[in-house]
């Protein structure tokens, strides 16, 4: 047995050990605007939220479908099983929509239906309206201004 293919064997691995790792340099800016950072000034904020009153009801075993109005707008969406009020105001963020979707529940198909995650009650939101709406006369709470001045520390 000749031993060249045990040497040539031997200097491959010896050859290939000696390369270093490459190094790989990240881009110091985005390359694209949705990775650009949210404190830019020319960004928009986000506005992905909805304020809807409930117009109608179905609730299956699962979930719950209510047909909303959005400004001049009505659509289905489907929320989580939960307990909405007719005529109630509600927000939910985002939403995935879907087109011809089929509810086994009711034997039938919505043209557009929004799945949301969450969507809560406008009495029960922490901020009152969203940014940027007047709230009505009858929605503002009757408390005194507040002055400034400092509570007692307990």
């Amino acid at each position: 047995m000749k031993p060249v293919p045990f040497y040539l064997l031997i200097l491959l691995v010896v050859i290939s050990c000696d390369s270093k790792p490459k190094v790989i340099i990240a881009d110091e800016k985005p390359s694209t605007p949705a990775e650009m950072p949210s404190n830019s000034p020319n960004t928009m904020p986000n506005t992905d939220v909805h304020q809807v009153v409930a117009e109608e009801i179905l609730q299956a075993e699962k979930y719950t479908y209510v047909y909303v109005s959005e400004n001049k707008e009505k659509f289905w969406i489907a929320i989580s099983k939960q307990d909405i009020t007719k005529g109630h105001t509600y927000y939910y963020r985002g939403g995935l929509k879907k087109t011809n979707f089929e509810s086994k529940d009711f034997n039938r198909t919505f043209d557009v239906l929004y799945l949301v995650s969450s969507i809560i009650d406008a009495n029960e939101h922490p901020g009152g309206q969203i940014a940027g709406q007047e709230p009505s006369m009858s929605e503002t709470p009757n408390e005194k201004p507040v002055t400034g001045k400092k509570l007692p520390e307990r």
